[in-house]
Parts: structure tokens; sequence; C-alpha cells
């Protein structure tokens, strides 16, 4: 009887594995499969034009070819049940995003029907794209354009900063604490506002009404404008389209079966 019982049980403990698996095996056959021929630009709304998908493919060939780093984007409205952080996770390991080893891919997909995006980290670039600098780079760079309808501009300097991340021109901390940082130039406005309304306060009291002695007004707006602007803008030189990524590079040669565990964020316009 207990044998019978034993039985029983390991039979079901199989059985129930075996359709976990099934489920499991279900939902990647449902995801789309790779590209071919392969690409990292993978737009199946039309939501680019065909000459920013070529910009955009371009340049993360080249990076690619020069970094051995991909970066892939996927642009549809068909996440296969899944919510969109799970999908981009899913489908960047199905598709193998990144060199097998060094597991260094990124996923960034775009469902425009559900107005939400995601950037997938692999493993090996966790540590130099943490968490809440992927979230940053969604916010700073990807949102804002996204809303005004510029869908290119938001990829293009999303991918800008992911690559310079990933290549080392500057750490994670850096392009955080620039987001943060009040740049030097909202320190100076306030003040200059002062000036300027202090100016021309005394100069309807004829507190200066001799020759030399007022600011001309052209020289007042030139401080204004000029002088309240940091020296490099809000976030440096980090999202400016440098680092000479964007030219040519051949053709792309594949995913290399780079693994992801689920890193990354996301965000909705």
């Amino acid at each position: 009887m207990l044998a019978n019982l034993k039985k029983t049980i390991r039979a079901a403990a199989f059985f129930f594995v075996l359709g976990m698996m099934l489920v499991s095996s279900a939902h990647t056959l449902a995801l789309p499969q790779r590209p071919s021929p392969p690409r990292l630009v993978n737009d199946m709304e039309n939501l680019l034009s065909p000459s920013q998908r070529q910009m955009l493919e371009q340049k993360l060939v080249q990076y690619d070819n020069a970094h051995s780093t991909q970066i892939a984007i996927v642009i549809t409205n068909n996440l296969h049940g899944y919510e969109i952080s799970d999908f981009a996770v899913r489908l960047a390991e199905h598709w193998g995003v990144g060199s097998a080893g060094s597991e260094n891919g990124v996923m960034i997909a775009v469902a425009p029907a559900e107005r939400k995006v995601f950037i997938a980290v692999g493993y090996g670039l966790e540590g130099v794209i943490p968490d809440i600098t992927a979230k940053r780079i969604v916010d700073n760079e990807i949102l804002p354009a996204f809303r005004n309808g510029d869908y290119y501009q938001g990829l293009d300097k999303a991918t800008q900063v992911l690559m310079q991340l990933a290549a080392g021109e500057f750490a994670a901390s850096d392009y955080n604490g620039a987001a943060e940082t009040v740049p030097p130039g909202a320190l100076i406005f306030p003040f200059l506002m002062i000036v300027v309304i202090v100016l021309l306060l005394s100069r309807k009291r004829n507190a200066f009404n001799s020759p030399g002695k007022a600011i001309p007004a052209g020289t007042l707006f030139w401080l204004l404008t000029h002088g309240s602007r940091g020296s490099k803008g809000s976030f440096g030189s980090f999202s400016s389209g440098r680092g000479g990524f964007s030219g040519g590079g051949g053709s792309f040669r594949g995913f290399g079966g780079g693994r992801f565990g689920g890193g990354g964020a996301g965000g909705s316009w």
C-alpha cells in the first residue's frame, strides 16, 4: 500500500514537472524568432522611417563590431501576453542578445499601443548599467522625446548613453549625478534677475542718469541668456550624440548567446 502511494506521488510529480516544462516551452515558442537576416533594429510597427531604422542599425552594428556589445531594439504591439518587462527579458534571452560568456547585451522593447518601453540589461552589464541608471535613461532620454512623437530621437539618445556607459566613457554614478546636479548657471540666473530689476528701478528713479553708467539693454540681455548657461548643459556630453558611434560599419553578424537575469527598467508615456 505504501509502495503504491510512493509510486503514485512520483508519477504525479513527474507529470507536474513535465507539464511545467511544456508550458514554458510553449511560451518560448510563442516569442518572435530571431530575425533573418539578423539585425539589431526590429521595427514591426513601422514606427520609424526606413532611413531612421537604417541610421540606428548602422550605429549599433558599428558599436557591436568595435566593442562586441550588442544593443537590440524591438518595436511591437504583440507582447504575447507578457508584461513588457517580462517580454523584453525573455525575448533578449531567447534571441541571445550579447556574447556568451560576457553576457553584454541590452534589449530596448517598445510597445506603442500600450505606450510602454523597457530596457533589459544582460548579466554582464548590470554592474555598469544598474536598474536605477536604466530608469534614468528611460525618464531622461526616451520618454520626453516619445511624448513629443519623436521616437527616433528618444531611441538615438538612449542608445548613445547606453553605448557610452558600456564602453566605460563615464560611470553610472556620473550619469546619475549629472541628472540630479543643479547646473552652475541655475545659481547665476536668480542673481542676474535681481541685478536687472534693481538697475531698472534705479533708472526709473533717475539714480543713474549720467552718461556711461546705465547698462545697455542689449548687454543685460546677453548676460541674462549667456550667463545662465552651464558649461555642459543639463547632462554634460552624455546625451549629445558624441562618441563616434553613428557612422557605418558593415552588416550585423548575428546574436552571440548572451543571458539575461531580469535587470533593467521601464516607463510609459
